[in-house]
C-alpha cells in the first residue's frame, strides 16, 4: 500500500528521525485490524529522491493508542537516521490520534481558564500542574499551526484559528485531520502533533550561556509525559 505521502522535501531537516505522512484513509481500528503498516511503503527517500543512498525498510515500532498499532519505519544509510510512515490520524510526536488531541484542544475552547479546562478534560489524578502541563503541550501548538494556516489560507479557512470555527467552515468535526489532506505540502512547517515540524533541541550548554552555574533540577516524568514517550517512538 504506497498511498499518498506528505514528507519534508530532499533536504535534511534536522538531527533526529524524519517522519512522513501517510495518507491512508483509515480509522485507527482499520489499521490496526488490517495490520496495515506491513503494507506501508516507500518508494525513494523523502531526503535523497531517487537518488541511491541505500534506503531500506527498518521494521516497525509501536505506538501506546490505539491499541496494537505499529508504525513502519525506513532507514538512510547516508544520513544515519529512521525515517517513520506516519498514519494519517495520528499525532506526531504524541501519544493518540489527532481526534483526540482536537476533543481536548477543542474542549478548553470553552473554559475560563487553563487551569479550568485542565482540571475537566485531564480527570485521572496526576494533580493539577500536571494536568496543565498536559493541556498546554496540545493546546500551544496546536494553536500556532492553526494561526499560521489560517493566515495562508483565509478564503478557505477564514480567519478565526479556532477548532470550533474550523468545524463550522469545514463542516466537519475531524478538522486536524481534514486539514492534513488539504495542506499536506505544508506540514513540514508546522508543530507538532499536527505537523511534522521537528523538534527543537537547545545546545547543550545553553543553560551556561544564559548565565547558569548549576545544572538544572531534573525534571520529574508525570505519568502522562512517560506516556507520551514509549521507547522508540517519533
Amino acid at each position: 500500500m504506497e498511498g499518498r505521502w506528505a514528507h519534508h522535501g530532499g533536504h535534511r531537516v534536522g538531527p533526529g528521525p524524519v517522519q512522513v505522512l501517510h495518507l491512508s484513509g483509515m480509522t485507527g481500528e482499520d489499521y490496526v485490524a488490517r495490520k496495515a503498516w506491513r503494507q506501508a511503503s516507500l518508494k525513494s527517500c523523502p531526503l535523497h529522491g531517487q537518488g541511491a543512498c541505500g534506503l531500506s525498510r527498518h521494521g516497525s515500532y509501536p505506538r501506546v493508542k490505539p491499541p496494537g498499532i505499529r508504525v513502519a519505519r525506513y532507514y538512510c544509510p547516508r544520513e544515519g537516521i529512521t525515517i517513520s510512515l506516519l498514519p494519517d490520524f495520528l499525532a506526531s510526536r504524541m501519544s493518540g490520534e489527532l481526534d483526540d488531541v482536537e476533543r481536548v484542544v477543542c474542549g478548553a475552547e470553552g473554559m475560563r481558564s487553563v487551569e479550568a479546562a485542565a482540571n475537566e478534560l485531564r480527570p485521572d489524578d496526576i494533580g493539577l500542574p500536571g494536568a496543565v502541563r498536559w493541556l498546554r503541550r496540545r493546546l500551544s501548538p496546536v494553536r500556532a499551526a492553526l494561526l499560521i494556516l489560517v493566515s495562508l489560507m483565509p478564503d478557505l479557512l477564514g480567519r478565526e484559528p479556532r477548532l470550533s470555527s474550523l468545524r463550522e467552515r469545514l463542516r466537519t468535526e475531524h478538522v486536524l485531520l481534514r486539514l492534513r489532506g488539504l495542506c499536506p505540502e505544508r506540514l513540514e512547517g508546522l508543530p507538532a502533533p499536527l505537523g511534522l515540524a521537528p523538534r527543537r533541541r537547545s545546545p547543550p550548554d545553553s543553560h551556561r550561556m544564559r548565565g547558569q552555574t548549576t545544572a538544572p533540577e531534573p525534571r520529574r516524568l508525570t505519568p502522562a509525559a512517560a506516556e507520551e514517550r514509549p521507547a522508540g517512538e517519533t
